[in-house]
């Protein structure tokens, strides 16, 4: 009884130590820079989408989006959720990360890993609206 005690304590303390270092891991994404053509993918239970946004005050648009997304970005220690919303950044044929979204997060590749934060509703449906695609993909 004593040892199962013992063990319950260690785990509840290195849970604790988890949140604590993940708070204090947060990432803060450097600009995105130049960007040039955005593709869009979808996943789930819909027929993918899949479509490119290459005009220019659009591009600006979404990435100014990401930009002042920047803050808060952390590795959960159960793994990153996997958007159903996916957009992919391009600077030509350079690909420059990703930023995507679900029911309630969103998820980036910058840095040469991946990353996840909350998202608010609003800030989600902001979001889906940019890209015009219904929030309904992210489910």
């Amino acid at each position: 009884m004593k040892r199962l005690l013992a063990l319950a304590t260690l785990l509840a303390a290195s849970c604790l130590m988890s949140e604590s270092v993940m708070a204090a891991a947060a990432e803060v994404m450097p600009p995105i820079g130049k960007i040039t053509k955005i593709v869009v993918v979808t996943r789930g239970r819909q027929s993918p989408i899949t479509k490119e946004i290459s005009e220019p005050a659009d591009v600006a648009r979404i990435a100014a989006f990401v930009d002042a997304n920047r803050t808060g970005w952390t590795t959960p220690w159960t793994g990153i959720p996997v958007p159903s919303l996916d957009v992919r950044l391009y600077d030509e044929k350079e690909f420059k990360g990703s930023f995507g979204a679900g029911k309630s997060f969103f998820e980036t590749q910058r840095l040469g890993a991946f990353y996840s934060k909350n998202a608010s509703s609003k800030e989600l449906v902001q979001f889906a609206h940019l890209l015009g695609i219904d929030t309904s993909a992210l489910h």
